[in-house]
């Protein structure tokens, strides 16, 4: 790899979480780091890279650290949350979408949506998660039946949603892969 390329790190660190080798991952995320350590687009790799090892504590650190700099920075938030749900930690999580949401006017992002409806349901809200599911099947776009697909497993449609993932992978939407 070219030594000197943050972004060729990234880019092959991901495509080795793909194919589940985590160990040299995290050294690729790492030396992309280590070239650019400003970088909070780098710092939120490195914090996927962790989730997806399993490190769920030190992926929580590193996405408050980069939210730390920018408290909007999508990648953290979301990864954060990605995190925080994997820790079974919900009601945080809606706590956090809740604090973000205010004074913003922007429409909720279809991951934020589904990441609620994941919460509400560990929360035992389920009526409430599947009218969330329900709004994110109504407005499917490419990609919308992945996004709904988790939020029917979270309330117990596993039917429904192994359905959804089906046809996701037939249309080989990229959402699949991680």
């Amino acid at each position: 790899l070219t030594p000197n390329s943050d972004a060729v790190h990234q880019h092959y660190a991901m495509f080795l979480v793909a194919r589940d080798r985590m160990d040299a991952a995290l050294s690729q995320v790492q030396s992309a780091v280590a070239i650019d350590p400003a970088s909070l687009n780098l710092r939120a790799a490195e914090g996927m890279v962790w989730h997806y090892a399993g490190n769920q504590g030190r992926a929580e650190r590193t996405f408050l650290e980069v939210l730390a700099i920018d408290g909007r920075y999508s990648q953290a938030r979301k990864g954060l949350v990605r995190t925080l749900l994997a820790g079974k930690q919900y009601a945080k999580v809606l706590g956090l979408m809740d604090g973000w949401a205010q004074g913003s006017s922007d429409p909720e992002d279809r991951f934020f949506l589904a990441a609620r409806g994941v919460a509400l349901a560990g929360t035992g809200q389920h009526q409430q998660a599947r009218q969330i599911a329900d709004r994110l099947l109504a407005g499917a776009k490419a990609d919308g039946e992945v996004d709904a697909a988790s939020v029917l497993v979270a309330i117990g449609d596993t039917s429904q949603a192994l359905t959804l993932l089906q046809q996701a992978v037939a249309h080989r939407s990229a959402r699949t892969l991680f």
